[in-house]
């Protein structure tokens, strides 16, 4: 070897041991990382950890999913393994799991009963083909074509929350038949480990109208929030006005004849008893089974929220 062709070459072997440490990494995989929080009385948020779930033991599971009607194969962990790699505040006895597209679902974690029945499971890959190869990040959605419960399309690039029963939610015993939250998830990005009665009294408007915050809770919460405090899937009940006031009403620009219903609570009756649609998307499910009671619950609870101050 000539003196050139040497130099030429320890050059090479130079730049290669000097390249920089991120050119031989892998490429990270969307939604691999779970941030769990811990929000105390205060309302203060403190992150607790971000659990790698790619640095979890894996497991592949096979089953029917309850949420899509269908035969999955997956792999991901168990979501008992992902809270079991944090340290948990001995005050929390909930855990609100949020999703990317804004929906939540109050989890009460420490039920050993519901744990099992529940059998919730983080699926970072999976498939209806059983041939195919898992691979993390990729799901498949499986319904197709969409069903009746469908929100929207769900995006999802891994951390799918799958359910041994879909129907197991702290839905209000009314609204079951009509409501699946489960279904309406896509990706789990983070967990707010948190007190039930402190997550609960951001939404207290007062004791006259508990019953219709028990109703919110048991129904709406899922997807709309109050004043930027809870879930984001649907509008807000009181940001940027509230709810069926005339400023939203006006926004909406619902037809004169929902406007001039009496009392104003049978506008309320119509939205949680009839899908509403906007150029054929489907935007909510239909509560049919609420009783009278409870929509006007509701409703009271809905106009003392928007006249509070916080």
């Amino acid at each position: 070897m000539t003196r050139l062709a040497t130099l030429l070459a320890a050059c090479a072997v130079a730049s290669l041991l000097c390249a920089p440490a991120s050119r031989a990494e892998a490429p990270k995989v969307e939604g691999r990382f779970i941030e769990v929080f811990w929000t105390g009385q205060d309302a203060k948020r403190a992150l607790l950890t971000r659990v790698d779930l790619d640095a979890l033991p894996q497991r592949v599971r096979s089953a029917r999913d309850p949420q899509y009607d269908s035969e999955v194969r997956m792999r991901g962990v168990a979501l008992a393994e992902v809270l079991g790699r944090v340290q948990v505040p001995r005050a929390a006895d909930i855990a609100i799991l949020r999703f990317d597209n804004g929906l939540q679902i109050p989890l009460a974690f420490r039920d050993a009963a519901l744990m099992v029945r529940l059998a919730p499971f983080v699926a970072r890959a999976s498939t209806t083909d059983r041939w195919a190869s898992l691979v993390p990040g990729q799901i498949e959605d499986p319904r197709r074509p969409p069903t009746d419960e469908d929100l929207r399309a769900l995006r999802m690039h891994g951390n799918r929350v799958v359910v041994s029963d879909a129907g197991i939610a702290p839905v209000l015993p009314s609204a079951a038949n009509d409501l699946r939250p489960w279904a309406y998830g896509d990706s789990l990005a983070r967990i707010e480990l948190t007190e039930r009665a402190a997550w609960e009294a951001q939404f207290d408007a007062g004791a006259g109208v508990r019953e219709g915050q028990r109703v919110f809770l048991g129904t709406c919460a899922f997807c709309h929030g109050v004043r930027g405090k809870g879930a984001a899937l649907g509008w807000d009940f009181v940001e940027p006005y509230p709810i069926y006031s005339a400023e939203w009403m006006k926004h909406m620009r619902s037809g004169a004849e929902v406007m001039n219903q009496p009392p104003a609570r049978r506008m309320l009756a119509i939205h949680v008893g009839f899908r509403a649609g906007v150029n054929g998307v489907r935007t909510m499910p239909a509560l049919r089974g609420m009783r009278d009671g409870e929509v006007a619950a509701l409703w009271a609870w809905l106009q003392a929220l928007g006249a509070s101050p916080r």
